[in-house]
């Protein structure tokens, strides 16, 4: 979140596809480089690429869905966003699944990675830029904040360094659980890999995009009563 001003200055699209195309081209080059000789610091490299610019889509896209939205419905808005990764496991972990079954993990990389530098293309040049503030009731004087007035404003909002703790803690079990179940079910289970991204994924993308949705919807109908619900 320290990075919002620095993503609020250029055009908030191509703010957002940047990081996307390259979260496609880090996975590609994981597996494209793995079919011949890889150095030993490409997964690395990749890794680290792929680490550095995960986070910079969730501003540009939070703050083009707050110009578009009222803050009343922007719970469910958000909330409806979120599922996108429970759509992608749901869809693409068995289709990933029986890629890697079959053609090895290197292909699936390739797979998966592939997908996001067209959708990065086609969002690019398809999706139009919102009017700032045209979600608001009243007109506001637009100011960008410096970084360092954004971190001391964070630093100072004891909400929000309760919400990135929270954050941290469902961070660490949802990926934690996400790597272990998979390599319990093959190794100790024997089970083919395409049939355990056929079976977690769906059940993982069901689970967490109802439970995403609800809490949406129970917010928005919370923060009628009081609008400290929405936060």
């Amino acid at each position: 979140m320290s990075l919002l001003p620095l993503r609020e200055r250029p055009a908030r699209c191509r703010a957002l596809s940047s990081p996307k195309a390259t979260q496609g081209a880090s996975r590609g080059f994981r597996g494209a480089t793995a079919f011949g000789r890889p150095s030993q610091n490409d997964p690395q490299v990749s890794d680290t690429a792929l680490g550095l610019v995960s986070g910079l889509a969730f501003a540009p896209s939070n703050s083009m869905l707050a110009d578009l939205f009222r803050d009343e419905r922007r719970p469910l808005v958000l909330a409806i966003f979120g599922t996108a990764a429970s759509l992608a496991s749901i869809v693409f972990f068995p289709l990933l699944g029986w890629v890697g079954q079959h053609d090895g993990w290197r292909a699936m990389f390739i797979a998966c990675g592939a997908p996001g530098l067209l959708l990065a293309l086609l969002f690019g040049i398809s999706v139009r830029e919102p009017r700032r503030g045209s979600s608001e009731r009243e007109p506001r004087g637009l100011r960008v904040y410096s970084i360092l007035e954004a971190v001391g404003f964070l630093l100072g909002s004891p909400a929000y360094l309760f919400i990135l703790l929270a954050s941290m803690f469902m961070g660490a079990t949802v990926y934690a659980g996400s790597t272990w179940n998979s390599s319990f079910l093959v190794r100790i289970h024997h089970l083919p890999l395409g049939q355990v991204a056929a079976s977690i994924g769906p059940i993982q993308g069901l689970a967490g995009g109802v439970g995403i949705l609800l809490g949406g919807t129970l917010t928005d109908r919370l923060g009628e009563r009081d609008e400290r619900w929405r936060l």
